[in-house]
C-alpha cells in the first residue's frame, strides 16, 4: 500500500522515521531504496539525526551522502537486531539503567558496570567473546543508612567510580554525626551527592568517598574519568541555564597525612580544579568496607 502513494508523500513518511527505521524501510525493495537514496534533503535530514560530525556535506554528491549515512549506520549498529548474531541475557525482571551503567571495551574483551533501576548496588561483569562473567558486586557503604540511587559509573585502570545520590532513612534513629547522614541532612530534599572510588585490587577493601557541598542545589548530568582525575557536569535544579563543568584532581595518598597543611588539604579534598569555574572543593571521606567476592553474589542472571 505504501508504494501506491506519490513519491513526495513517501519521502515525507521516510523523513518522519528515525534513522534505523528509515534504513530498514529503504532496504525493503528497489523502489523504496531509490526513493530513500536519491533525495538529498531526506538524506541530509537523516544524517543530522544520527551521531557524528556534520560538516563538508556541501562538497559531497547525493550518492556520497547516502554512503556516508550507511557508514554511520554500521557504526551505530542500526538494524543489527535483525541481521546480526546475538546473545540475550536475562536479569530476572530487573531493568538496566543505561544512563548509570558503563562499558569498557578492549577488542573482544571488556568490562561492564551494570546498574539497575531501583537498586543501589552495581555489578561488575567481565565480557569476553560475547559471554558475561560476574566478578564483583559493589555495594554502597551508605546502603544501611538510607536509600542509594546510582547516577553514573566510570572505569579507570585501577578502580571504579560510582556517582550516587543518598537519602537517609527518616523513620529510623540514625547517628547524625555519621558523614553520610550529616551531609544528607545539610542538603536539600533531593538528597546529597557522593562519588565513591573503589580500588579493584585483589585484597583492597578501601573506598574513597567525595562529597560536593558546594553543589547541593545541582544535578550531576555526566561523569568522566581519566588518570585519577574526574570531571562532573552540573546543572542547577531550578535554573537549567546554570550549567557548570568542573574538573577535579583526586588527592594523592602520600599527601593525606604529612603535616597540618596536608590535613587541611585532605579536608578540602582536591589539589587542583578548573579555574574557569568558581566552585568549592569536594570533601573527602576515607573508610573501609568489605567488598563482596564472586562467591558471595546473590545476583543471578541467565542467557537465552
Amino acid at each position: 500500500m505504501l508504494l501506491t502513494l506519490p513519491t513526495e508523500l513517501i519521502q515525507l513518511i521516510l523523513r518522519s522515521c528515525d534513522p534505523p527505521t528509515y534504513l530498514q524501510t529503504a532496504f525493503c525493495n528497489r523502489t523504496l531504496f531509490a526513493i530513500a537514496s536519491k533525495s538529498r534533503d531526506l538524506i541530509l535530514h537523516q544524517l543530522h539525526q544520527s551521531p557524528g560530525r556534520n560538516h563538508d556535506f556541501a562538497s559531497l554528491t547525493t550518492d556520497e551522502l547516502f554512503r556516508q549515512f550507511i557508514s554511520r549506520a554500521h557504526q551505530e549498529l542500526f538494524g543489527v537486531e535483525y541481521d546480526g548474531d546475538r546473545k540475550l541475557f536475562n536479569f530476572h525482571g530487573q531493568v538496566i539503567d543505561s544512563r548509570a551503567s558503563s562499558l569498557e571495551s578492549i577488542g573482544t574483551r571488556g568490562r561492564v558496570l551494570l546498574a539497575f533501576k531501583g537498586h543501589g548496588t552495581v555489578y561488575l561483569f567481565n565480557v569476553r567473546d560475547g559471554d558475561l562473567t560476574l566478578e564483583r558486586r559493589i555495594k554502597s557503604p551508605a546502603s544501611c543508612l538510607g536509600n542509594v540511587q546510582v547516577l553514573h559509573t566510570a572505569f579507570d585502570p585501577h578502580g571504579i567510580y560510582i556517582l550516587h545520590r543518598f537519602r537517609p532513612f527518616i523513620d529510623r534513629d540514625l547517628d547524625t554525626d555519621h558523614p553520610f547522614v550529616k551531609h544528607a541532612l545539610q542538603s536539600n530534599v533531593h538528597g546529597s551527592i557522593f562519588l565513591a572510588y573503589h580500588e579493584m585490587g585483589p585484597t583492597s577493601n578501601k573506598i574513597r568517598l567525595y562529597a560536593f557541598p558546594d553543589h547541593k542545589d545541582y544535578e550531576p548530568l555526566a561523569l568522566a574519568v581519566h588518570e585519577e582525575k574526574f570531571v562532573i557536569s552540573w546543572q542547577h535544579l531550578d535554573h537549567s541555564n546554570d550549567h557548570q563543568v568542573v574538573h577535579y584532581t583526586t588527592l594523592d595518598e602520600k599527601r593525606e597525612g604529612n603535616g597540618d597543611g596536608d590535613e587541611q588539604e585532605e579536608k578540602d579534598g582536591v589539589g587542583d580544579r578548573d579555574e574557569s569555574r568558581e566552585t568549592g572543593n569536594p570533601q573527602i571521606i576515607t573508610c573501609s568496607y568489605q567488598q563482596s567476592s564472586q562467591r558471595d553474589q546473590d545476583m543471578a542472571y541467565s542467557r537465552y
